[in-house]
């Protein structure tokens, strides 16, 4: 075992220029206002323009300095969770403090020394003095003045009665304090008038075009007073696009080529719909001078004869262009059962076409020249060589063969390809259209329907930030969203054809399409024009009757909803002669009596409209803790609370309702948290006395087992619930693991289905396991077609529902959103033709400007070489760390009671290892004169990566579990005892982390043999545990459970027992 533990590339650099601001000269106007604020709890902020969302954050906040005022950090680089139904902001992405100021909360410290009055003490048998929160009988200095006894001046009476009156957060009031105190400012430029200046400040900003437009509204949804009418309004998705091509921060990152294969998938370019359509992907290449087109069929030579195939796609591999290439077989090649007479006949122009998992990648120089085939599902060509009737294909590794209209067409077959007549420029833009509804007001129905927009060619890095989620517009409450999405349609329509938009003063041609629509489960089925899951054939994915779980994992290969196929039963339903049999047509093929909207675009409905695995595996594993725990009883209730209690969360999750009592208003991202933790507490204690008598007896005959048996097929439900749940949220996918993903969705589709055949043979969210492989290759991965973060977005709207009059909501969320994207472009420098491109130095260079914006979701970004140092105390311990932040700063019990000295003693182990790490990782060997530690809770601060320039915020607390790379044994875990300061003899102050290593040992544990076990190593000496921050760039993404026993307690663990590695642990968003 290494001595010495150390990460690779441990001295990185790069030049920053740091830029330093001060508070220490407060403006005339607030002389005499008290700076000291403590945060603890924020309240809610309901004049607050901005608006900014409820999201959580530490609790603790101690300061590192008393004088210091904490500051609102917007983290985008984490994921964010939602929940459509209550839109709760989960915390790990853009953290909001949790502020202090709040009345109902913060106990004033003196009011225990306080002594208390004659009158109290005639009452003080029958009130105990401890239990009261506050009171007025403090005997406070008198202050004199026209505002005495009680505020010290004019200017803390003013702002103390307005700060209460219109309950102005923490954070409002620190950003008020940071205007007053700019060296330019100026009481004479203050606006009086807050409309006027508001207007017209407004309209000089870059905002994006609104159009308006009249659309009908059903009577059946909305009041009695509603008009049959009502305005609509819908931004221009060509301003939209021309923003974002503007936009030096977003343009830079963006993927505009040919699909890219890949060993790990993760982007939209790594999928098979990105590869093989002419709209997003490369759609041709010229060899020897003749241009072949992707769906083209050509002649290859193999085996000295020619062989006949389709270019299914032109990719970028191993960083050269390749071919992906179909086989055609001849009559010869085919498996011996299928060689019958009929197909022999004329066999010498038939082809098979073989349906396989993995296409052909070879060099353009193989192809010899193009052929023509037919097939037969089309209209006949004037000429062909080749006929192709049949496909042969393996199913449970058994040769089959179907007929050849049973196929998910080539793009190339429906749509044209791009012309560029001049020679222009060009960039393909993947749009990713979302749709959704969402309630405006607590109380009352009124929903309006986001519409919003996403570009697949920007990295998941950054479509998973708020900000870079485009609005459409809001359906109006009662609207139809038909009607309303026609302006849109019309402008992606004329982009599929091609578009020259001028950027900064050069033409570029920009074609852009449909490349997938997100929705939930039933509006998902709306934009196919599927009826719901409760029809007879309600899936969209699929003609399954009832959504039979059973049967989705069976030969669908005839069974799918082929695009082609519904063309024909539409236009059935369309064209019958009474309602009666349009009625009866419907019922039989499944679908809606017309078609849907977006099929006046060029799009799949089959593959472009994928199932969301966000909103189906958080009903499934609501389901599931319905049939479990309806099957406790009494004792089994107590026990799971007491061990649910006793268990270790993650840290950073927010505190999870009771899922006895509670479960239905659980959010869906409680739903998946909890499957995580769910096996690991039901192993600790669950035994069949726990269970009701009738329960087991319905589990023995369902599972055929002995009883002793049911506890563990019970949890193995579990395990397999949360195994599926990670494989599906996985950020990558190799070619091995869409296999296996489909494999564990078999498994997890029939141990449910045995277990608890009523609840989960015929449930939706069940049925479409046999789906999500499908999605995952067209996409690459499933992540990238859910809508988990696009649920957060309407948070942001609910938000602002109360700042407006509540007459025409969507016109007034539209505008403000507008206003946001406006100063979002301006932040990220983002060109104005109007003005010359001309854009002032102090948006990039006025430190207290950024800082306003730089903690808020629609502007935070980082711009290159203008960082601001927030803590110029502490030095960063190399140049791509800054914005450091240390709160929760430790009281003398806290260092005691984890065994830590204030006062580093020469001979003891804190000071041998901090020598060392000043050594190994600054170069500093000089005997340390200072043995003064000050220890924190939790710390925060900026990682910039030097390959893509990328800002990643992180967060740590003391407990959090992290994953290292080690140089010698690869992946390794520790846990953070502490983060604490030591001052070097230099002067400067350096933030370091104490560590406790994970020692790994034999053996996994019982459920399912999954989890690695692994030891505390409890002896200091034999690992070094001191480092500077910079050994951390990535926040904690692992978990682990301890082995408890008896003696075991929170946080309290009986060391010499093993933890657990969670394999079931993923952020799910």
């Amino acid at each position: 075992m290494p001595l010495r533990r150390s990460i690779r590339n441990k001295n990185r650099s790069l030049n920053l220029r740091q830029r330093k601001t001060s508070l220490e000269q407060v403006h005339n106007n607030v002389t005499n206002v008290d700076n000291t604020i403590n945060v603890v709890t924020e309240v809610k902020d309901n004049n607050d323009d901005a608006n900014e969302s409820e999201f959580e954050r530490y609790t603790e906040s101690t300061e590192y300095n008393e004088n210091e005022l904490s500051e609102n950090i917007d983290n985008e680089n984490d994921y964010i969770d939602s929940d459509d139904e209550n839109y709760h902001v989960d915390s790990n992405n853009e953290n909001y403090h949790v502020d202090s100021d709040n009345e109902n909360y913060h106990v004033d410290s003196d009011v225990e020394n306080n002594s208390v009055s004659d009158n109290e003490n005639e009452h003080k048998n029958l009130e105990d003095p401890e239990s009261i929160l506050e009171n007025s009988s403090f005997s406070n200095s008198v202050f004199d003045g026209e505002f005495g006894p009680y505020f010290s001046s004019s200017t803390s009476a003013l702002i103390f009665s307005w700060f209460t009156k219109h309950m102005i957060t923490t954070h409002a009031y620190e950003d008020l304090v940071k205007i007053l105190n700019h060296p330019n400012f100026d009481v004479k430029e203050v606006p009086t008038n807050i409309r006027y200046f508001k207007k017209n400040s407004r309209a000089r900003l870059p905002l994006l075009t609104v159009k308006k437009y009249t659309i009908p509204i059903s009577n059946m949804k909305t009041q009695s007073t509603s008009q049959p009418s009502r305005e609509a309004y819908a931004i221009s998705l060509f301003d939209i696009l021309t923003k974002i091509l503007s936009n030096p921060l977003l343009i830079s990152k963006m993927y505009n080529g040919p699909g890219i294969e890949v060993e790990n998938k993760s982007e939209f370019w790594h999928g098979e719909l990105w590869q093989q359509s002419p709209l997003f992907g490369e759609h041709s290449i010229t060899i020897n001078s003749v241009e072949y087109f992707t769906g083209d069929f050509v002649h290859i030579s193999a085996s000295n004869q020619l062989n006949c195939m389709r270019i299914i796609s032109i990719v970028l591999h191993n960083n050269g262009l390749k071919l992906k290439l179909q086989r055609f077989l001849t009559f010869d090649e085919l498996p011996a059962q299928f060689k019958t007479t009929d197909r022999y006949f004329n066999s010498n122009n038939k082809r098979w076409l073989l349906e396989e998992d993995k296409f052909i990648i070879v060099e353009p120089e193989v192809i010899i020249c193009k052929t023509s085939v037919w097939l037969q599902d089309q209209n006949k060509p004037n000429y062909y060589s080749y006929i192709v009737s049949e496909i042969l294909y393996k199913y449970q590794n058994k040769w089959k063969i179907r007929d050849v209209c049973y196929r998910i067409r080539h793009p190339s077959e429906y749509c044209p390809f791009p012309k560029n007549p001049y020679n222009l420029p060009t960039w393909k833009i993947f749009i990713d259209l979302y749709y959704d509804d969402f309630g405006t007001f607590r109380n009352v129905y009124h929903s309006l329907g986001g519409v919003y927009i996403q570009i697949g060619n920007m990295p998941f890095s950054l479509r998973k930030l708020l900000k870079n989620h485009f609005v459409i517009g809001f359906v109006p409450f009662g609207g139809n969203f038909k009607e309303f999405i026609y302006p849109f349609l019309e402008e992606l329509k004329e982009l599929e054809k091609g578009k020259v938009f001028n950027i900064q003063g050069k033409n570029i041609l920009v074609i852009a399409g449909l490349g997938l629509v997100t929705a939930d489960l039933p509006q998902g089925n709306d934009l196919v024009g599927v009826m719901r899951h409760n029809a007879k054939r309600g899936c969209h994915s699929c003609k399954i009757e009832n959504n039979d779980s059973l049967k989705s994992f069976n030969d669908l290969s005839k069974e799918l909803q082929y695009h082609h196929l519904m063309d024909k039963e539409f236009d059935l339903i369309l064209n019958s002669d009474s309602s009666t049999v349009q009625k009866n047509l419907c019922s039989k093929f499944g679908l809606k009596n017309q078609k849907p909207v977006l099929d006046y675009l060029i799009r799949d409905r089959f593959l472009q409209t994928p199932q969301d695995i966000y909103h189906a595996i958080a009903g499934k594993i609501l389901k599931l803790m319905d049939c479990t725990f309806n099957m406790f009883n009494s004792s089994g209730n107590n026990e799971f609370i007491k061990n649910w209690k006793l268990f270790e969360m993650p840290i950073k999750w927010h505190k999870l309702p009771n899922p006895i009592t509670h479960r239905q208003s659980f959010m869906m991202s409680d739903r998946l948290r909890l499957a995580m933790v769910l096996p690991h507490i039901l192993r600790r204690y669950l035994h069949i006395s726990h269970l009701k008598n009738n329960s087991l007896i319905e589990l023995q005959e369902n599972l055929s087992v002995n009883i002793n048996k049911i506890i563990d097929k019970l949890i193995q439900c579990w395990v397999i619930v949360a195994k599926c749940a990670k494989v599906c949220f996985s950020l990558s996918f190799s070619n091995d693991s869409y296999n296996i993903l489909n494999n564990l969705l078999n498994q997890e589709t029939i141990i449910l289905t045995k277990t608890f055949p009523q609840d989960f043979t015929y449930l939706p969210n069940l049925h479409i396991n046999g789906h999500l492989q499908y999605h995952a290759k067209t996409f690459a991965t499933l992540v990238n077609s859910a809508v988990g973060v696009k649920e957060m977005v309407h948070k942001t709207f609910k938000n602002t529902v109360p700042h407006t009059n509540g007459k025409m909501i969507e016109k007034d969320l539209i505008k403000r959103y507008n206003t946001l994207q406006a100063l979002r472009n301006i932040i990220d420098g983002t060109s104005d033709s109007r003005y010359n491109n001309h854009l002032g130095n102090g948006y990039f260079q006025d430190n207290i400007f950024r800082s306003l914006l730089s903690s808020w979701y629609a502007t935070s970004t980082t711009m290159p070489n203008n960082k601001e140092i927030v803590d110029e105390t502490v030095e960063p311990p190399d140049n791509c760390i800054y914005e450091i932040r240390l709160q929760a700063k430790w009281k003398l019990h806290q260092i005691l009671q984890n065994n830590f000295e204030t006062n580093m003693s020469i001979d003891g182990d804190i000071y041998y290892s901090l020598k060392t790490a000043y050594k190994e990782y600054f170069n500093f060997t000089e005997y340390l004169h200072n043995n003064k530690i000050v220890y924190f809770n939790y710390i925060t601060y900026k990682v910039l990566n030097q390959k893509d320039d990328e800002t990643s915020i992180i967060q740590i607390h003391v407990g959090d579990i992290v994953e290292l790379e080690e140089e010698l044994e690869g992946n390794s875990y520790a846990i953070i005892q502490a983060i604490f300061l030591h001052t070097y003899n230099n002067g400067k102050t350096y933030p370091f982390y104490f560590l406790k290593w994970f020692e790994k040992i034999e053996g996994r544990n019982g459920i399912d043999m999954m989890c690695q076990k692994y030891k505390i190593c409890t002896e200091r000496k034999k690992w070094h545990n001191i480092f500077p921050i910079s050994f951390i760039t990535s926040m904690p993404k692992v978990h682990f459970v301890h082995q408890c026993v008896n003696n075991c307690s929170v946080r309290n663990h009986d060391l010499s027992q093993p933890y657990l590695l969670n394999e079931f642990f993923y952020n799910a968003i």
